[in-house]
């Protein structure tokens, strides 16, 4: 799935509509703060949290994704 329907989700506000969006088995990394998510729960409670602590106006940009398990290694392409 692309992640555009997500993003669109998560910038009017819906982070269930969101989160339900990614598969069972997954990875959510923020980068900039160095947390890595695997549990829907978690990463949802992670994107309330941070709207309520934030800027209203915040929006969520995607920079990059990845569907290859290569992609996520350390020793994947750069």
């Amino acid at each position: 799935m692309q992640s555009k329907p997500r993003v669109a989700a998560l910038n009017q506000g819906s982070i269930s509509g969101a989160v339900d969006q990614f598969a069972d088995d997954f990875t959510f990394t923020d980068h900039a703060l160095g947390l890595q998510f695997s549990e829907k729960d978690r990463l949802a409670e992670f994107l309330q949290k941070s709207r309520q602590l934030g800027s209203p106006d915040t929006v969520v940009e995607v920079v990059s994704t990845s569907s290859s398990p290569t992609d996520l290694s350390p020793n994947g392409p750069w």
